[in-house]
């Protein structure tokens, strides 16, 4: 998962009061107003938390009073989260966005938190706070991928075309060699479009992570930091990167999200 704000457990008591369950940091004086979103919900039968924002020495904290011990990750739940992430960054509001699932036993305890953290938390927003996240795919759009790079590695063709030609066919171990070959070529081929399309992005974009392929056929998963007025120029760049590639791929983006992969900071326990 992306790197967001980390997750804190600071207390497993049943709540007595309101828990605050944490959606993302910005700055005090942002215009960004919840009021409308629907939060996270305590339970499956509760209707949504309202969700508000916390200030404390210039930062604040979007979050939801909740009458619950933790947050169950319930379809519902994740897409309320997301939602606000996604309505701030929609608003153009400098953030940082907060793994799902973190929450505050208490405002006086939330607001330690944030004085213990909060020259970390200005110089992460002053960093990133301008920029957004857009997500890259690049996927192999043939029918066997097996098959694909078998056409494009001679040696691995090779030796699996020796492989079945012996007699009774090739043997557990041979399998296992074989499989580890494959593996190898699909590794490299990543390694190498990744280096072609990290060339091929570099004037329109700050940094690049990956996340693990999901399947065989997906070739990269990248998370793209971009400056929030350079959405246009990212689009051209992948365009401009897939005129690189055959129609054996294809390319998809997603975004734009709050810089999820790219927050190096962490609220820890005060004290």
């Amino acid at each position: 998962m992306p790197e967001t704000l980390a997750r804190e457990e600071i207390s497993t008591t049943a709540p007595t009061a309101p828990r605050y369950y944490l959606y993302a940091v910005t700055r005090a004086d942002t215009m960004f107003d919840p009021d409308l979103l629907p939060g996270v919900a305590a339970s499956p039968a509760a209707s949504p938390a309202p969700v508000e924002v916390l200030v404390e020495g210039g930062l604040g904290v979007l979050v939801s009073p909740v009458p619950a011990a933790r947050i169950r990750p319930e379809r519902r739940n994740l897409a309320a989260h997301q939602g606000v992430l996604r309505a701030l960054a929609g608003a153009g509001e400098p953030s940082l966005p907060v793994s799902f699932g973190v929450m505050a036993p208490a405002r006086t305890e939330l607001r330690a938190l944030v004085r213990a953290n909060h020259d970390a938390l200005l110089a992460e927003l002053e960093r990133i706070g301008g920029m957004v996240e857009m997500g890259l795919f690049l996927r192999w759009d043939v029918p066997n991928v097996f098959e694909f790079l078998l056409d494009a590695n001679r040696e691995l063709a090779l030796c699996r075309d020796e492989l079945l030609a012996k007699p009774g066919g090739p043997s557990h171990h041979e399998r296992i060699e074989m499989g580890r070959m494959f593996e190898a070529v699909l590794q490299g081929a990543r390694e190498g479009h990744r280096a072609v399309l990290s060339r091929a992005l570099a004037g329109a974009v700050q940094e690049i992570a990956s996340d693990p392929p999901r399947d065989e056929r997906t070739i990269l998963s990248l998370a793209c930091l971009v400056d929030r007025d350079g959405e246009a120029a990212f689009e051209k760049a992948v365009l401009a990167a897939a005129e690189l590639f055959d129609d054996n791929y294809s390319f998809d983006y997603s975004g734009p999200w709050p810089p999820f992969h790219f927050v190096r900071v962490s609220l820890g326990e005060p004290g």
